[in-house]
């Protein structure tokens, strides 16, 4: 019974559909207006990387308040396995979202061929631009690509666990715009520089659409390794300090009460003995 329990058997239910559904549609709308926002069909346009950045961290933003409460708005094969590593988030489930996250990205891109010019030559699967794939810059190494999206996907799992999964209903009502800044301030800070993805399914989808898969292993390790990273520190020092300072709470609110029958029960003791000496 405890092997079942780990794999997670028994959420198979209609719930695990509807989680398993938003995952799915929350992937192809941020691939969708995400990877749209880096396409630039005219040359001679401005680019703005902070453009880019914004219209990530907005979709990450939204589709976290519609998602959240039905599936933890994961949209990211990164932060399930972090969740995964500490059982957070069952395998079974994990393995799911993760299939919808790389199905939910293609279709976004799929959908975002349809909607944009065609070539030349009029194909439809090969384009002249590049779909919002990423890539390490010429002016970087790999290793250096594979440190950023460690480091920033490590402070995005920290901000999911920590805001998410409180009981602090003020921290979790502003969990969606913390999760979003991250987006905008990692994107803005080192898009140039690794294309700032921060998920591996919204890096491959891009590169499946595009076929360009150089340095591709960066967008898959980075990630992975600084969402379990963050993970397990937060399983080894922020959980048990969070859970103490919940029970510190609990326990004031129910003392609370008692402090204010006390104080009620000396006010009366004081009146009555103010009647009596009246008497």
């Amino acid at each position: 019974m405890a092997d079942i329990d780990c794999l997670g058997l028994s959420e198979l239910d209609a719930s695990l559909i509807y989680a398993m559904l938003g995952e799915f549609i929350g992937c192809t709308a941020i691939c969708f207006f995400g990877c749209g926002s880096s396409m630039k069909f005219d040359p001679e346009a401005p680019f703005y990387m902070f453009s880019v950045a914004l219209t990530f961290g907005l979709m990450y933003t939204v589709c976290t308040f519609m998602f959240a409460d039905m599936s933890d708005a994961h949209f990211n094969p990164a932060i399930t396995a972090g969740l995964m590593i500490i059982n957070e988030t069952k395998v079974l489930r994990g393995a799911l979202y993760i299939v919808m996250h790389l199905f939910g990205c293609c279709l976004g891109v799929l959908l975002l061929l349809c909607v944009t010019p065609f070539d030349r030559e009029r194909k439809f699967f090969y384009r002249n631009y590049t779909l919002g794939y990423t890539a390490p810059s010429e002016y970087i190494t790999a290793t250096q690509a594979l440190l950023i999206e460690t480091l920033v996907t490590f402070m995005l799992m920290l901000t999911i666990l920590l805001t998410m999964r409180t009981s602090n209903s003020s921290v979790r009502l502003f969990a969606p715009f913390a999760i979003g800044s991250i987006f905008i301030a990692g994107i803005t800070a080192f898009g140039s520089n690794t294309g700032g993805s921060f998920n591996p399914a919204r890096s491959f989808a891009p590169a499946l659409f595009a076929r360009h898969w150089n340095d591709h292993w960066v967008y898959w390790l980075g990630p992975t390794l600084g969402s379990v990273v963050a993970a397990f520190l937060y399983k080894c020092i922020f959980k048990s300090a969070i859970e103490e300072g919940e029970e510190l709470e609990e326990e004031d609110v129910m003392d609370k009460p008692n402090d204010e029958v006390a104080k009620s029960g000396e006010k009366g003791s004081k009146e009555r003995r103010g009647e009596e000496k009246k008497l």
